[in-house]
């Protein structure tokens, strides 16, 4: 019996010295995103490995203008994690930068019906119908407002 508790005792301090290890790690990078050193954030980030890393490494490589990076990040986290609203935004937001307006319009016709009440989203899909030139597709939701 003395045996498994010293296991269990033991399992318990490695645990916890992994989770306190993965905090420096963390708040690390954040410092670094914060004064725009952005190369080492996301090199920091990407040893986290966890949903807000990864969206911290998208936000990065936008900052920098790597923007297929940042796009192929976004993408993926939306793939990943489909009820995160954060990411689908940011990524619609990037392909109107990038002037992909057709896969901007797919994202933001997805927001707007999940929720319908944001002004940013509305205004931005409002905006978007200016860069295609076409009122083809029709506001639902602006109703609710």
């Amino acid at each position: 019996m003395g045996k498994k508790k010293n296991l269990w005792i033991i399992f318990l301090i490695l645990v916890s010295f992994n989770i306190s290890a993965q905090m420096p790690l963390s708040q690390k990078a954040d410092s670094l995103y914060t004064i725009g050193n952005y190369i080492q954030a996301i090199n920091i980030y990407s040893k986290a490995g966890t949903v807000k890393s990864s969206l911290q490494i998208a936000r990065a490589y936008n900052a920098i203008g790597n923007f297929e990076k940042a796009v192929a990040q976004y993408e993926s986290l939306v793939n990943t994690n489909p009820a995160m609203e954060t990411p689908r935004f940011e990524l619609g937001k990037l392909y109107l930068k990038t002037k992909q307006y057709p896969l901007a319009k797919e994202l933001f016709s997805t927001l707007v019906q999940k929720v319908p009440r944001t002004r940013n989203i509305i205004s931005i899909w409002g905006n978007l119908f200016g860069k295609l030139k076409t009122w083809t597709w029709q506001f639902p939701h602006i109703k609710t407002l």
